[in-house]
């Protein structure tokens, strides 16, 4: 009976060991391969000034806009917005580096990276 206590502990601990270092490489977060190709990250809104504030921090509080992004560059692109959409980027702008806001006419830059 001792023995298959022992046994039954020593499984558990092997699985509590085995679930620890799963969790600790999933936290570690996965680099992405920078290669020839490009990869621009482009967020489009209109009519968002409800919401646009927070969707940019949350953006920019993880990494993802450096970890998948080529040039490490957030662009927005305003289809015309009727609210104030384009005021609360182009005051975001100022505050993050790394964000590039362009309007509806300018809306075509977006592709100039990839010629």
């Amino acid at each position: 009976m001792e023995d298959v206590i022992l046994f039954i502990v020593c499984v558990l601990a092997v699985y509590g060991l085995l679930s620890l270092a799963v969790s600790i490489f999933s936290l570690i977060p996965a680099k992405v391969k920078k290669g020839n190709g490009k990869i621009k990250m482009v967020l489009m809104v209109k009519d968002s000034e409800d919401i646009i504030e927070g969707i940019i921090r949350n953006i920019f509080t993880g990494n993802t806009v450096r970890e998948f992004s080529t040039d490490g560059k957030l662009t927005v692109v305003d289809l015309g917005s009727k609210d104030g959409t384009l005021e609360i980027l182009d005051r975001l702008k100022d505050f993050y580096i790394h964000m590039e806001v362009l309007d509806n006419e300018e809306k075509e830059k977006v592709f100039s990276d990839f010629d």
